[in-house]
């Protein structure tokens, strides 16, 4: 019986490893390339081959029921932000010795968007944000998940872009 998976590349999937070990037991300890190994399932990796390539109606349904959705809700999305972007509440600039901050705060059309995660400068200008330059959407405050917490290097104009102190 082997302990050791080394070599085996599981994607930091450990029941990935437990199959393969399982499969090196039944094999007398090694692992034998020229049997079929076992899928999820219980089908063999040649069943789960000829079952993934015939033909599927039924897929190819389910595929188009997807792309119809996802081009409503792209839809939706661009009407939510055209509709909605001028009640985007921008908050004064407030200030820590290295940082610059700021919060914006989205109407519920525009803020039912806004992905679990923290978006990129592309991303949160897509939604219907306007800000100057340099503005990194830092933080996601749970409870307010429509608040989007904003901070740049401070004096980021003054050094980066020859521009006029901005007004607080």
């Amino acid at each position: 019986m082997l302990s050791s998976n080394a070599g085996v590349n599981n994607g930091g999937d450990p029941t990935l490893n437990n199959h393969h070990t399982h499969q090196q037991q039944h094999n007398g300890g090694a692992a034998n390339n020229n049997i079929a190994h076992m899928q999820p399932h219980g089908h063999t990796q040649q069943d789960h081959h000829h079952l993934h390539t015939q033909p599927s109606h039924h897929s190819h349904h389910h595929s188009r029921q997807d792309e119809e959705k996802a081009r409503l809700r792209a839809e939706q999305r661009a009407k939510d932000i055209a509709k909605n972007q001028e009640h985007i509440f921008y908050s004064t600039r407030y200030y820590d010795d290295v940082w610059e901050y700021r919060h914006v705060s989205l109407p519920k059309p525009i803020a039912r968007h806004v992905p679990n995660e923290l978006m990129t400068e592309e991303e949160w200008r897509s939604l219907g944000v306007k800000q100057s330059q340099g503005w990194e959407h830092y933080m996601i405050h749970s409870p307010e998940p429509h608040v989007l917490l904003f901070k740049r290097e401070k004096d980021y104009q003054i050094k980066y872009l020859n521009a006029p102190p901005p007004k607080p």
